[in-house]
Formats: structure tokens, C-alpha cells, sequence
């Protein structure tokens, strides 16, 4: 027997598709909460003008923009990329032939090949979260 709407979903497709979305909340809600606000709150002090004292008056403007294609900020923002592209550079130049390493070996020793660079990974970190803030300041 044909239904009478032959488009609408049953019941098994409507839980499928509550149970999607009620995966998705938190996910989402966490993006949007710590993420998307406040890129568009930086965004709106951008157009602000600034205060006095550090702050900001509530003036629209476009000059900071005009600002950023002054030479200070382009010598700026070249530096920057330029950076960019070097430790790109020297990621690819160091990770590709370990990992082209890695994955030749035996299962046996892949395990140990990436665990020893694990622990050397998260050593680094270690002494930088510990000892970093003397080299900083």
C-alpha cells in the first residue's frame, strides 16, 4: 500500500535526524560561544575608534585599516609571512621523511619509532611550559 505522502519522512528518519543535531549542539554551541563571537567582537572594536587610557569610544571609523597599509605594518606583516613560510618550509623538509621513515618500518618498531618521537615532542613541551617564560621575558 502507497502512502498518501509519499515525501514525508518516517518516524526512524526524524529520530536519526534529532539525534544528529543533538550531537551537534555542544560542538556547535562551543564553536560559536568561544570562536565565532569573539572573531566578531574583535571585528566590531576594529571599526572603533581608540580611547584616551587604552580603551575605546564608540566612534565609527576606517582608520585603523588606512593604518594597517602604512610601511610600519606591511614591514610587519611581510616579516610574518616570511616566517610563516620558513617554518612551513622546514616542517615539510623534516616531517615528510619522517614519516616516510616511520611508515617503512616493521609494525613492531613503527610503534616504538612513534612513540620515541612522542616523548621527545611532548619533553619539548614540557621544559617550554616550565622553563619558557625565562627565555621570554
Amino acid at each position: 500500500m502507497k502512502s498518501l505522502f509519499p515525501n514525508r519522512k518516517s518516524n526512524s528518519e526524524h529520530r536519526k535526524l534529532y539525534n544528529l543535531l543533538l550531537l551537534l549542539f555542544p560542538a556547535s554551541a562551543w564553536l560559536i560561544v568561544f570562536f565565532i563571537l569573539p572573531v566578531l567582537i574583535v571585528l566590531l572594536y576594529s571599526f572603533l575608534e581608540r580611547g584616551t587610557y587604552g580603551g575605546v569610544t564608540w566612534v565609527f571609523t576606517l582608520s585603523n585599516y588606512q593604518r594597517l597599509f602604512s610601511w610600519v605594518f606591511l614591514g610587519v606583516i611581510g616579516r610574518s609571512l616570511f616566517l610563516a613560510f620558513l617554518t612551513t618550509t622546514a616542517c615539510l623538509l623534516v616531517g615528510y621523511p619522517l614519516a616516510f621513515f616511520i611508515a617503512t618500518r616493521p609494525p613492531r618498531w613503527r610503534k616504538l619509532a612513534v612513540y620515541a618521537f612522542r616523548c621527545g615532542d611532548r619533553s619539548d613541551l614540557r621544559l617550554f611550559t616550565f622553563h619558557g617564560s625565562a627565555f621570554i621575558f
